[in-house]
């Protein structure tokens, strides 16, 4: 916001300055009413608050009313809106009648009114955008209507012709609004060539030229300028002025420097001449500034020296007519940035030459150069709390569709959003701060805000180096204020460096490829640019301490030393040493600060996958383990060596037992339990150390400086971890720690003790909501044991007793599926109901969220899987858990006997015992969440014991009704010896063992063998009174004869062993099911088939016989096809299939066949060896006659 203290009385003098701009009327709202006669100043209200609005549908309904004359229209209000009627409806003669008739004052102000409104679009009323229900954007909304002819009639009412140059800016908006409209002046132009060509016209050339330029159409305008030389010859300096303003933006166009030397000549020249009129000396004071800052500095450096050394009054009055511009920026150019930037740039420019060209003119000055320094203060200060850029350069962005584009620098009004002071962009202020010999001749009050400002700026965009400079200056004049900007520094450094704050690195390549965005993949954050981080805190740091100043607050650094650490890398003792070692005294709370952090972070994130993962580390478990390790044997090192050196120091002390505590149980995580109980051990008696050093140290301390933590380490550390996020489910004080926390409470001196149970049974609440919602009770139920009935602790109390009401109203019960007495070698079934009151389940909802599987559109916590490991977790100890089967989470709950109470069936676990022995079933645990005052706790509520009697392997079957049991019997194997019977057992209940369920007594097959698939729970039933559960149970018995080569003549179906079974029976007829009778007929007396590996035997034997026969006769002769037709055909008298088979394999491998031979005989030995010893009927085939053939035709001897 704009200070005050930057508006001294001094200011009055500039404001009042001859021929500084005067202020404009403010726009007030119109009286209810007034009359004519009206004071003046109520007149000059209403003409002040004239608005107008020529839209279309305006000007439709205008056109429809009846020209009224506005100076008889009745008070003077009714006047202005008959004249707003004749403006809008464009009846120009009418509106110039009414103008004229106004005194000149009023008609003056009244035009200029209506010049302004006529060239913008007002704003919509708020009561139409209300009745609507929303805005309409201003690029959508009607423009105002306007007409060449408009124009001219709106020129030709102007009072005083021609119009005065006062009012070109007005008449230039005019032209802009119209060529917004119609886009081509052609028309326009036409019109006002015939007004300059008329006898007395409204305006003048040099009045056009110069309203065409100021609306940005500097060619059109060069046709209504004299030309150079006649300008000159006029010596006016307004048509001067005009033709340099003319060059100039020639020059803003090209960007020719002979464009810029025409302008700057005759601008020159003017600003030296003593003739020219208080109201020309201004605006050619500006313009002279204002083209000053464009030319090379050399060519102004000169201009320079001649003014300061020849020109004292002027240097003076360009001093005060600029320095009055800039001080006054915000009240007249609250929406133009970039124009306040200019004004501050020349003024800087200005009077840095001055003090360097001409000291002892700029010594004379020196009020004035004071005063004016604090239009940059001023601007410094808004910039400060407005600017919305946080960066020294452009941010590189990405559009909709993937195109990099930069964020531009300049000033700039959000698009759609009603106008609002607009800051000058801290980047650019930086680079106009006062010099040092300018801030010399600054009053001290002002002068130290200068090196102030300037590091608040800088280190608000992340320009480090120039806000250490500043701070470095300010130290010499102000060492508090300095230290107070030392910390801001190391905050927003830290801001600027923080790791953590994601897992990549967002950077621009050279070319144009964005990392760690959507675009791309992240680049992991490396140790390097971690070290780099860590370096340059070190140089920030040693920096600081050559400064004469307090250093900053060693928690600064602490914080920034952690924050730009990568949240996956563990610290290194030369980065600690780097840093820290060179600071001179830490104290040891910034020890003990620094080593909680690196220990809790160890504890947790350095440990975590997750986080490895997102910083793309890349390291293996094992990598990452002996990292952690690492990081424990480091931070040891450092603590133990400020304990050397402070060994009173409850602080240390604390944090070296809260190290050894967690260190124990992360190397117990891993399964290292060497030394445990000692670590342990020692870490307990650590933290009753540092409670007892606290203790000593209490007289010492103020009460803003005691603490709790030692206590509340030590409490959170007994649950398991020395981080309140970190406990685990199923935490309860270690030992008697509790008791040893409250004796140690109550034994500190005097009133602190009082003091600090206090404090420990308020935060006993406050703290909770750190805690896992699964471990809120057993915390409760510790801290009490420490703050008992203690008054601070009512909310810890109140909810804790909200917690108790809860678990008297919800339990777990579990119910053996049948008697207590098991069968240690088979299954049994346990029911686990939700026992509750009525009014929790309507209170919650009910119970289906821990019946459904989770999916990514309800909570992520599956409750099912929760359950089924804390049920393995109890079990698996004496049971083997085959199964557990959730209720449908369409369940409803079902009354029970006692009142008010309902029962709500959850689970059914299928489990056996290991061994006899086993004599009770523990209590299972089950988590319900609810809604406290720290948002969720997560209840844990446990069943009861149950005992059973698991010694006898003859105890009755487990309930089950309703059996059906389907038998399938399959012959399709019969010739093999092989018969199998599929059954399918199903009831409710567990289905038995198949000897309770069926007996086999047929005399001609014996079970061979029988594969029991197991007991399958299906899903529960609760269509009875009870509830239970749909079980299936499956075998495959495989028969075989009993006489190995004769199949029975018959077989008979198991017969049912339970009463009310209902029986199926089956079997195959070829691919198709039948129902069968009990006992099924098979062929009687048929010879089993013999198996396939003996007959490869067989013919195995058979072919060595034949080979070795084959070589005898190779002996004897090579052709005995004449000798076997002579004595016979030589084959053997007892041809088997095997034999044959042999005797053609020879004939087919001796090589004497041609191609097509050789494939008739492949041919025929497949037929022979599929007809006789694959077929289920054995082939008829002639074998000698076959064997013949072949043998003749191979002309191969036997």
């Amino acid at each position: 916001m704009v200070m005050s203290r930057f508006v001294p009385a001094t200011l009055c003098l500039l404001a009042i300055a001859p021929g500084l701009p005067a202020d404009e009327p403010k726009t007030e709202a119109i009286p209810a009413a007034a009359s004519a006669a009206a004071p003046v100043e109520d007149r000059k209200a209403l003409i002040g608050a004239f608005k107008l609005e020529r839209a279309p549908d305006a000007v439709l309904k205008a056109w429809q009313t009846e020209a009224t004359d506005a100076a008889k229209s009745g008070t003077f209000q009714e006047q202005l809106a008959a004249f707003q009627q004749n403006v809008i409806a464009g009846r120009w003669d009418q509106v110039k009648t009414y103008l004229a008739g106004l005194p000149t004052e009023e008609g003056t102000a009244l035009y200029q009114r209506l010049l302004l409104q006529t060239a913008v679009l007002p704003p919509e009323d708020p009561q139409v955008t209300a009745n609507r229900g929303f805005p309409i954007a201003p690029k959508f909304r009607q423009k105002s209507f306007i007409t060449a002819a408009d124009v001219i009639g709106l020129l030709s009412c102007a009072p005083q012709q021609p119009i005065p140059q006062t009012q070109v800016k007005a008449v230039s908006g005019v032209l802009k609004a119209y060529l917004g409209r119609n886009g081509d002046l052609n028309e326009l132009l036409t019109l006002l060539r015939a007004q300059l060509d008329a006898s007395s016209p409204v305006i003048t050339r040099a009045f056009l030229a110069d309203a065409l330029v100021t609306a940005g159409h500097v060619e059109i305008g060069q046709e209504f300028l004299p030309d150079r030389a006649t300008a000159i010859a006029t010596n006016d300096p307004a048509i001067l002025l005009l033709v340099a303003r003319f060059d100039e933006a020639l020059y803003e166009k090209s960007k020719q420097s002979d464009d810029l030397n025409r302008a700057w000549e005759i601008v020159s020249t003017l600003t030296l001449r003593s003739d020219i009129k208080d109201d020309q000396r201004n605006d050619i004071q500006s313009k002279c500034l204002e083209l000053l800052v464009k030319l090379p500095t050399e060519q102004a450096d000169i201009w320079l020296k001649t003014l300061f050394d020849n020109h004292p009054e002027t240097t003076r009055q360009i001093l005060v007519n600029v320095g009055a511009r800039a001080l006054r920026g915000l009240e007249d150019l609250p929406t133009d940035a970039n124009a306040r930037f200019s004004q501050l740039k020349q003024l800087n420019r200005f009077g840095t030459a001055l003090i360097e060209f001409n000291p002892k003119l700029a010594d004379e000055l020196q009020p004035l150069l004071s005063l004016t320094a604090t239009a940059w203060l001023r601007e410094c200060d808004f910039s400060i709390v407005n600017d919305e850029s946080s960066a020294k350069v452009p941010d590189a962005q990405r559009d909709a569709w993937g195109n990099i584009y930069y964020d531009d620098f300049g000033f700039r009004q959000k698009k759609e959003e009603a106008p609002k002071p607009v800051a000058i962009r801290i980047v650019e202020l930086l680079k106009i701060v006062p010099s040092p010999a300018w801030q010399e001749k600054v009053e001290r009050g002002l002068a130290v805000q200068v090196p102030d400002l300037v590091a608040r700026m800088a280190i608000k965009i992340g320009d480090f180096p120039a806000a250490a400079d500043a701070i470095g200056t300010l130290a010499k004049q102000n060492a508090e204020l300095a230290h107070k900007r030392a910390n801001d520094f190391l905050d927003s450094w830290t801001s600027w460096h923080d790791s953590n704050s994601g897992g990549t690195l967002r950077t621009m390549s050279s070319y144009a490829m964005m990392f760690g965005g959507q675009q791309g993949g992240g680049i992991p954050l490396t140790r390097s640019k971690q070290n780099r981080n860590l370096g340059e805190l070190e140089k920030w740091v040693r920096l600081f301490q050559t400064f004469p100043m307090p250093q900053p607050d060693q928690e600064k650094i602490v914080k920034a030393f952690v924050q730009c650490h990568g949240a996956a890398e563990v610290y290194q003792s030369e980065a600690i040493s780097g840093v820290f070692g060179s600071i001179k005294d830490l104290k040891p709370v910034t020890v003990a600060d620094l080593a909680q952090a690196m220990r809790s972070n160890l504890a947790g994130m350095w440990r975590s996958p997750k986080v490895q993962d997102a910083f793309q580390t890349k390291r293996t478990e094992i990598d990452m383990q002996e990292e952690v390790k690492h990081g424990y044997i480091t931070i040891g090192a450092f603590v133990r060596e400020y304990i050397s050196k402070y060994p009173q120091d409850w602080r240390l002390a604390l944090v070296s037992a809260a190290l050894l505590h967690d260190e124990a149980e992360y190397l117990k995580s891993l399964g290292d339990e060497t030394g445990y109980i000692q670590r342990r051990t020692e870490a307990f008696a650590g933290f009753q150390k540092a409670a007892e050093s606290y203790a000593a140290a209490l007289p010492t301390l103020t009460s803003d400086n005691e603490s709790n933590d030692a206590f509340e380490f030590w409490f959170a550390a007994s649950l398991g971890a020395c981080d309140l996020p970190l406990i685990a489910e199923g935490a309860s004080p270690f030992g008697h720690q509790t008791e040893k926390i409250r004796n140690a409470i109550l034994a500190l001196p005097g009133d602190a003790s009082k003091r600090h149970m206090e404090r420990f049974a308020n935060q006993l609440f406050t703290r909770m909501s750190a805690l896992k919602p699964n471990v809120k009770y057993s915390y409760l139920h510790a801290g009490f044991d420490i703050v008992g009935d203690h008054p601070a602790a009512r909310d810890a109390r109140e909810t804790f007793e909200y917690y108790s009401d809860l678990l008297r109203e919800i339990q777990l019960v579990t119910e053996l599926d049948g008697p207590s007495t098991i069968n240690p070698t088979q299954p049994f079934g346990l029911f686990v109901n939700i026992r509750h009151t009525l009014e929790i389940e309507r209170e919650s909802g009910g119970f289906s969220k821990y019946l459904k599987a989770p999916n990514r559109f309800e909570s992520p916590v599956d409750y099912r899987e929760r359950f089924e490991k804390s049920v393995q977790t109890a079990l698996s100890e004496q049971f083997d858990v085959i199964s557990i089967t959730i209720e449908d989470p369409a369940v409803k709950s079902r009354t029970v006997s006692q009142p008010g109470w309902r029962v709500t069936p959850y689970a059914y676990v299928t489990m056996k015992v290991k061994g006899p022995q086993v004599d009770i079933i523990p209590p299972l645990s089950m988590t319900f969440d609810f809604n406290d005052k720290n948002n969720t706790v997560a209840l844990p509520i446990s069943s009861k014991t149950l005992a059973i009697d698991a010694k006898s392997s003859t105890a009755p079957i487990r309930p089950v009704a309703d059996v059906t049991v389907n038998q399938t019997v399959d012959e399709r194997k019969l010739a093999d010896g092989i018969l199998i019977v599929d059954i399918m057992a199903k009831g409710h209940g567990l289905i038995p063992p198949l000897e309770d369920l069926l007996t086999f007594e047929d005399p001609g097959f014996a079970v061979s063998k029988m594969d029991d698939r197991g007991i399958l729970v299906q899903n529960f039933d609760n269509s009875g009174s009870a509830v239970s559960v749909n079980c299936e149970r499956q075998w495959q018995i495989t028969f075989k004869p009993k006489e190995a080569t004769v199949i029975p003549a018959s077989f008979t179906f198991g017969k049912p062993k339970l009463a009310g079974m209902n029986l199926t029976l089956q079997r195959y007829d070829d691919a198709d099911l039948v129902t069968a009778l009990a006992t099924i007929p098979l062929n009687n007396g048929k010879v089993i088939r013999q198996s396939w590996p003996l007959m490869l035997a067989g013919l195995g034997a058979a072919l060595v016989m034949v080979a070795l026969f084959v070589v005898w006769r190779q002996s004897q002769s090579r052709n005995l096809v004449g000798q076997l037709a002579g004595v016979g055909d030589g084959l053997p008298t007892d041809l088997t299939p095997f034999i044959a088979v042999g005797l053609l394999r020879n004939v087919l491998n001796a090589g004497d066949l041609n191609p097509q031979q050789r494939g008739e005989l492949q041919s025929e030995l497949e037929d022979l060896e599929e007809g006789y010893f694959r077929a289920e009927t054995a082939s008829n085939t002639d074998l000698r006659s076959l064997c013949q053939r072949w043998l003749q035709s191979g002309r191969m001897s036997l």
